[in-house]
């Protein structure tokens, strides 16, 4: 993307691996890996968009978990996530309830 309108999110992975979030100035959601010598590139996560930036986390299972805010300004939550044992992103879920600020994962 090359420039961001909100702040990024990093996670590491279970190897040590850095993942970075951001929001594209297109409200896009991309991720970047860091293997500990290059960046691998700029991946965009299918079909979402986001009006702030998005948190990311990694769960047990080496699932990378993705939280962003509606790109309508509503305030609405979704999540997905990339399954580890495939490689696909799941579709997006909308959770209950609102917020006016970024989402957070730990």
């Amino acid at each position: 993307p090359g420039a961001t309108p909100s702040a990024p999110d990093l996670a590491v992975d279970s190897s040590g691996n850095i993942y970075l979030a951001v929001r594209g100035m297109n409200n896009k959601i991309y991720i970047n890996k860091y293997d500990g010598t290059n960046w691998l590139g700029w991946e965009q996560i299918p079909t979402g968009s986001t009006a702030q930036g998005p948190a990311i986390a990694f769960d047990l299972d080496g699932n990378l978990h993705v939280m962003v805010t509606s790109s309508s300004g509503d305030g609405s939550i979704y999540h997905c996530y990339r399954d580890v044992a495939t490689g696909t992103w799941t579709p997006w879920s909308k959770l209950s309830g609102k917020t006016p600020s970024e989402p957070e994962l730990t």
